[in-house]
This record gives structure tokens, C-alpha cells and sequence, in this order.
């Protein structure tokens, strides 16, 4: 059966916080990202019915016991069939509308990684879609959803990868991290989970702040009359200005973490001063 994208609400979310990212990674556009948070914030609050459907979704994605799947599967479409059908059309039409008024019909042309698998959610929900077909679909998702061996291999090992991360860098730096550091490495290390995308989103307004706070420092006595440290400031200017177009590695953290530290140093020695 034919499958209308604009009217999949896993979808659409994704397709907007693809077009989010673009706006504050590629475009830089403060109103436009603004704009987005508020349409991701009205529609698919968990109390609104496209935000109850997109929770169905998700739960739908999670990984589950084999001997749980099709327990867990009717449990989740018995939530669907509780959502008001009618509202819920009203809701996709106006956001529909809105998206195509405020920004623009390509936001539907994003490409979303897992659009097959929303694909198949949406058709599981819709009434439109005949037994068989439905039967197929959710034997298929089954499938996916259910934890394999190997999968649980996997995750353990990840975990536990990400457990010893956390114990050399606690051991490193001890209780020595500043907030906005802690901040950072706490969305570098999760960033697998989401593609990176909250990372991403951190780092945006993190180099912006910081490039601001670096240049104030030019105005300091001491940096003035150091040629070293102007020099010296002059390559982490160099290094904040160049950020976006290099990839971002443990390189790159190590140095965003250094820069942090400078500001806050040169913060804190004058307020000592004053």
C-alpha cells in the first residue's frame, strides 16, 4: 500500500531535527532554529497526540526479549487505539501546513537513516492497512526488535567500553573538571547513541561562547604586553575559527577542553586581581 511520509509522525520529527541541525550547524540561522524548537515543542508534547504517537514509535524502535516481543508489540498498539483518530489528523494537517508556510516543503525531502523501519510502524497504526499485510509488517518488525545473542554481545561490550572511559578520565582529571567540561565529555561520550546530533548541537553554541570569550582576552593588560601569549591566543582563535571545517576527534576534544580552561583561568585571576 502506498505510504504518505508527511503524515508519518516518526518522520516528521526526524525530518525536523535534521532541518534543526542544518540551521545551526550549516546556516547558522538563530530565528530559523528557534522557529523549529517551537514547532518540535507544541506538536509532539507527550500530552498532544502527535507527541503520544511519536512516544509509540520510539517504543517500537527499542530492542526486547524475544520471549516479550509480541506481548510488548500488542501492549503498544492497544496505547495507539487510544488516541483520538480525528485529533490526531487535525494535529498532522496543521503541521503540515505549517511546515510547508514557515519553512518549506523540502523539510519532507530530509533524509531520514530509518525511514523503511517508520515506514512500517506507520502502516502497523494504520487502519487502512489490510490483515495480511499488517500481519506480514509486524512479524517483520518482530524481527528487528528482538535482542539476538550477538546483540547483547555488543551491548555489553559497549558498556563496558564506556565504562572504562569514564574510569581513566576520572582517574585523569579527578575532580578537577569545570561544569561546562563535564558538560562536554558527557555528550562526547554518549554521542553514539544519537549520531552525535546532541554533541553537535552543544558544540555550536559552546565555540560560538568561546570564541567570544577569547576575543575579550585581547583586551587584557596582560596578554597585550606578552608577545607569547599572544601569540599563544592568537592560535586558539586560529583553532576555534577553523573548528566547524575539520571532523571532530579526540584531538579536537582535548583542545576544546584546554580552551575552556583558559577562559575560566583568566576569568578567575581577575577577579582575584580586581
Amino acid at each position: 500500500m502506498s505510504h504518505n511520509k508527511k503524515r508519518n509522525t516518526g518522520f516528521v520529527y526526524e525530518a525536523l531535527v535534521r532541518e534543526l541541525t542544518k540551521a545551526l550547524i550549516i546556516e547558522k540561522n538563530d530565528v530559523k532554529q528557534k522557529h523549529i524548537r517551537g514547532l518540535i515543542k507544541r506538536y509532539f508534547n507527550p500530552d498532544r497526540p502527535l507527541g503520544r504517537e511519536l512516544q509509540l514509535f520510539k517504543a517500537l524502535q527499542e530492542d526486547i526479549e524475544k520471549e516479550y516481543a509480541e506481548k510488548y508489540m500488542n501492549v503498544v498498539k492497544n496505547e495507539y487505539s487510544r488516541i483520538n483518530q480525528k485529533e490526531l489528523e487535525q494535529e498532522h494537517t496543521k503541521l503540515i501546513n505549517e511546515i510547508n508556510k514557515s519553512l518549506s516543503p523540502n523539510v519532507f525531502d530530509n533524509f531520514v537513516p530509518n525511514y523503511k523501519n517508520l515506514a512500517t510502524i506507520a502502516q502497523i497504526f494504520s487502519h487502512k492497512t489490510l490483515p495480511k499485510e499488517k500481519m506480514m509488517l509486524e512479524q517483520k518488525l518482530l524481527e528487528d526488535i528482538t535482542i539476538k545473542e550477538q546483540k547483547q554481545k555488543e551491548t555489553e561490550i559497549d558498556d563496558l567500553t564506556y565504562r572504562i572511559f569514564v574510569e581513566k578520565f576520572n582517574k585523569l582529571y579527578g575532580d578537577n573538571l569545570l561544569s561546562e567540561q563535564k558538560e562536554l565529555l558527557t555528550k562526547y561520550i554518549s554521542s553514539s547513541t544519537d549520531n552525535g546530533l546532541e554533541l553537535k548541537l552543544y558544540l555550536n553554541e559552546e565555540i560560538e561562547s568561546l570564541k567570544n570569550k577569547v576575543q575579550k582576552l585581547f583586551n587584557d593588560e596582560e596578554f597585550k604586553d606578552n608577545t607569547q601569549l599572544s601569540e599563544g591566543l592568537n592560535g586558539v582563535v586560529e583553532f576555534l575559527n577553523n573548528f566547524s571545517k575539520k571532523p571532530f576527534d579526540d584531538d579536537s576534544l582535548r583542545k576544546v577542553l584546554k580552551v575552556q580552561e583558559l577562559v575560566k583561568e583568566v576569568k578567575l585571576n581577575d577577579q582575584n586581581n580586581s
